[in-house]
């Protein structure tokens, strides 16, 4: 199991976000600690918290502490399988930044896949989904 501090660099959520996709691509278990200690309100938020359910649905991965304000979780993948996930952030958490940590390992999914997101789309400190459409994915 790789272990990853949470509280590196500015301590936000990109770095437990972004562990968790590059654990998914890999394969390979993480144990993520002091998640956004660097923030005033540490711990997951409703966005982080949903990007890991997303992930863990769509690689039948084995999660542990996956609550609002955990400041640790444990995340085992499996083989990204794909499907249809219907997700609700429940608040205006940015969908682009869970966005952000999925498309990349359904770029490996075993078979096409529909995803439905609901939540914020123009958040701040996030990309916008004009920006997402405009610019990431624009062919």
């Amino acid at each position: 199991m790789i272990n990853i501090d949470g509280s590196y660099g500015l301590g936000s959520g990109q770095l437990t976000r972004y562990a968790l996709t590059f654990s998914t691509l890999s394969q390979k278990a993480v144990k993520i600690t002091n998640i956004r200690a660097g923030r005033k309100d540490p711990g997951l938020k409703y966005q982080h918290m949903h990007a890991i359910k997303v992930l863990q649905e769509l690689c039948n991965a084995e999660a542990t502490n996956v609550t609002v304000g955990a400041k640790e979780v444990t995340f085992k993948p499996n083989e990204i399988k794909g499907g249809k996930v219907k997700e609700d952030i429940g608040t205006a958490g940015s969908i682009t930044l869970l966005i952000q940590n999925i498309i990349y390992p359904l770029m490996f999914a075993e078979k096409t896949s529909k995803i439905e997101i609901t939540g914020g789309t123009e958040v701040s400190f996030s990309p916008t989904i004009d920006y997402l459409d405009k610019v990431i994915f624009h062919f």
